[in-house]
């Protein structure tokens, strides 16, 4: 501090004001407040700060040399142990200070355990990656809980749950084995209240090493470094320490009113949940514009689609197919996804292969978009899924050749063209100025197993039919294929890591942003009041700030040390790879929206799913998932029936290996890559070194140990990369 602003008093003068004073401690502290008032400093005209320095001279420091009162003298008080913070607060009070930082000495000491065990100061404890640095946050931190647990703090006090800084990180240490293994000593040092709760993810925040914060003149220029570092951004949004303004109780008719309301909400947001969850009904006819969709449309906005859409289970790949289906021409689709076709020949969709579990709405949609596609051609509607499906099943060759030759004998013959080749068809569209895009989906119906050595043969064929069609001069013929990323992993044997990458742009895969984007969207269609149709144009900042109203900022109040609401469900939802599937957000958001419609107080009524309903969600989410997979996912069924006939307790982190455990190599690879299991591949040492995401564990039976708990926290927090 310059010598404007530096203060007659320290620290030190202080605590022997208080512990010593002339008269009263009153007299003492408003002396000490007129003398900080002298030197404050004033921020933008209607800021100020004050600064308490240890000492009065920093190029002389002997005062604190000589200290004749410590922190310690006054905590030895039998009936008041917190005096030191006490003493500080009344300081700040006669100062009309809106909050206070003390800047404690690094570690366990006389001068900083008076304040650090206050249970009412809220702590920051500022580690780097560092082992002797983590391992001196640790001690504390284990302090501290133990503190916590003798005082029955809750986690609506500020003060109950420390927030970890993790400073002067780079790129490399964030990806390097020891920002994983301090992660994990801080969080088993101090656990979240919940056993299985992310919370804690919220109050570990990197600042990232800057060059312009090594070396500072002064306050004044460390305040404006301070304000254009990313750390600056972050800590705005931790919770305010400033008590929120008293309104005034509301008439309990107004309440009432408010709840009814809201609960009125949740019923309209279950139902329409209920309805979506499932591609296969074909309900819903709007879409919404992800990156991938907008990808397709880019790529051919000129020229006719071959390609694959390649997506986990549940990430909206039959959704998208129907709503091809509906658009009837690949014109039409571009439209619905603003998107102004350049090419004006007419592109036909027709659908060849179809899930064989779809709802009546959507067999409309398909029959319908098969009917325009013969009308257009001049033929008549002649096609039958179960004759098709049944002329696939009577194959049975395992060639590639032979499958290729199928394939194209079933396309043929669907339009009946004259001639045995794709350039017939071709030569049949060409005639009549049309061009047709063929779709495919529901290749999990037609084969539940896609490594028997004829499914696999028959899939790879297809999956490799774009490049059959690019073949054809002046081709008027295209493909889009969806299709499972594990299909496509168990069925291409070589480089299938280059073939996905082929198809990447149009991989249906759910980022951070995007899922708010799909929650911020089944609002809309919900027709919530404050959800308006502009869910594809809003900031990610501009749509957590709109989904405030459908669960909160929090997982409880404002003020609270709860769980930032999005971060929390997109994290109990997605695997550790970080990979969310629409569905699961979809089907989290009807169970705690039916649950939402009842038990309902009026501490939520600013809010449509409340903290109790978004919790118990989760588990209901698991078992539906894990049950609906079973069905669906051969690998998983098989891996289930070795779970139940070995009834043993498992808990995460686990051994493959284990007998019991029922995961030979090719099975425990295929549950990798469903993303049912993940492999802590820097523990390639040890055994327990395999766990399961939220989403699968409770639903499989497994239990979370400790030590897992801590780590499986330390996953989410490495592979998430969260932007909100």
């Amino acid at each position: 501090m310059d010598s404007v602003n530096r203060p007659s008093i320290s620290f030190v003068r202080f605590l022997e004001a208080v512990h010593y004073p002339p008269a009263l401690v009153e007299a003492s502290i408003q002396y000490c407040a007129a003398e900080l008032r002298k030197s404050s400093i004033t921020l933008n005209g209607n800021q100020e700060i004050f600064v308490l320095p240890a000492c009065v001279d920093p190029k002389q420091p002997i005062e604190l040399l000589d200290t004749p009162v410590l922190p310690e003298h006054l905590a030895r008080n039998p009936s008041n142990p917190w005096r030191v913070g006490d003493a500080i607060e009344q300081l700040a009070t006669e100062l009309k200070a809106d909050c206070v930082l003390i800047d404690l000495r690094a570690g366990l000491s006389e001068l900083s355990s008076p304040l650090l065990f206050d249970p009412r100061i809220e702590r920051f404890i500022v580690s780097t990656i560092a082992p002797q640095s983590v391992n001196g946050a640790v001690l504390i931190l284990e302090k501290m809980a133990l503190l916590r647990s003798s005082l029955a703090t809750d986690i609506d006090n500020l003060a109950a749950v420390p927030t970890v800084i993790l400073s002067l990180l780079t790129q490399t240490l964030r990806d390097s084995q020891d920002y994983d293994a301090a992660i994990e000593k801080l969080l088993t040092a101090f656990p979240p209240f919940d056993e299985d709760d992310t919370a804690a993810l919220d109050y570990f925040i990197d600042a990232g090493f800057s060059d312009n914060l090594m070396c500072i003149r002064d306050i004044t220029q460390a305040l404006a470094l301070t304000k254009e570092s990313p750390l600056f951004s972050r800590l705005k949004l931790l919770p305010s320490t400033k008590p929120p303004l008293k309104t005034g109780k509301k008439p309990k008719r107004m309440e009432e009113a408010k709840n009814s309301e809201r609960s009125n909400d949740a019923k309209k947001l279950a139902e329409l949940c209920e309805r979506y969850i499932y591609a296969e009904r074909g309900e819903g006819e709007k879409l919404l514009i992800t990156d991938p969709l907008r990808n397709l449309a880019k790529h051919y906005q000129n020229s006719i689609p071959n390609t694959l859409s390649i997506g986990a289970k549940g990430a909206g790949k039959t959704f998208n197919f129907l709503q091809l289906c509906r658009a009837k021409t690949w014109e039409d689709f571009l439209k619905k996804l603003n998107t102004k076709p350049i090419d004006n020949t007419k592109t036909l969709i027709f659908p060849f292969l179809v899930s064989k579990n779809l709802g009546r709405q959507a067999e409309e949609a398909i029959s319908s978009c098969r009917k325009n596609c013969f009308q257009q051609l001049g033929l008549e509607l002649a096609f039958s899924d179960t004759e098709f499906s049944d002329r696939i099943n009577n194959a049975g060759s395992v060639t590639q050749t032979d499958w290729a030759t199928f394939w194209t004998t079933e396309i043929l013959r669907t339009f009946n063209p004259t001639g045995q080749h794709l350039n017939d068809l071709n030569q049949l569209l060409a005639d009549k100025n049309l061009r047709m895009v063929i779709l495919i989906d529901g290749l999990e119906d037609q084969f539940p197993t896609p490594t028997d050595p004829i499914a696999q043969k028959a899939l790879e064929t297809l999956l490799r039919f774009p490049d059959r069609f690019k073949e054809i001069r002046e081709s008027h013929l295209g493909l889009i294929t969806f299709v499972r990323a594990d299909y496509v992993r168990a069925v291409i044997q070589q480089n299938a890591g280059q073939f996905e990458d082929r198809y990447k742009a149009f991989a249906l895969e759910w980022t951070a942003e995007s899922f708010l984007r799909l929650a911020h969207w089944i609002c809309a269609q919900t027709g919530l009041s404050w959800a308006k149709n502009d869910s594809e144009s809003l900031s990610s900042h501009e749509l957590l700030e709109k989904l405030e109203k459908l669960w909160g900022q929090k997982l409880g109040s404002v003020k609270s040390k709860e769980a930032f609401t999005a971060r929390w469900v997109f994290a109990v939802l997605c695997d550790l790879n970080g990979r969310l599937q629409a569905r699961d957000l979809v089907r989290f958001m009807f169970y705690a929206a039916t649950e939402s419609q009842s038990g309902r107080t009026a501490v939520w009524d600013d809010r449509v799913l409340f903290p109790a309903a978004i919790r118990s969600a989760v588990e209901k989410c698991s078992a539906a998932k894990v049950e609906e997979a079973i069905l669906e996912i051969e690998v998983l069924n098989q891996w289930s029936d070795e779970l139940k006939k070995n009834q043993v307790d498992r808990s995460v982190p686990f051994d493959a290996q284990e007998e019991s455990m029922g995961l030979p190599p090719e099975r425990l690879k295929a549950l990798q890559d469903l993303g049912v299991i993940f492999e802590d591949r820097d523990k390639m040492t040890e055994k327990k070194r395999f766990y399961l995401p939220e989403s699968y564990r409770s639903g499989l039976g497994f239990t979370l140990t400790s030590t897992g708990r801590s780590k499986v926290l330390a996953i989410i927090k490495r592979n998430l990369k969260l932007p909100f």
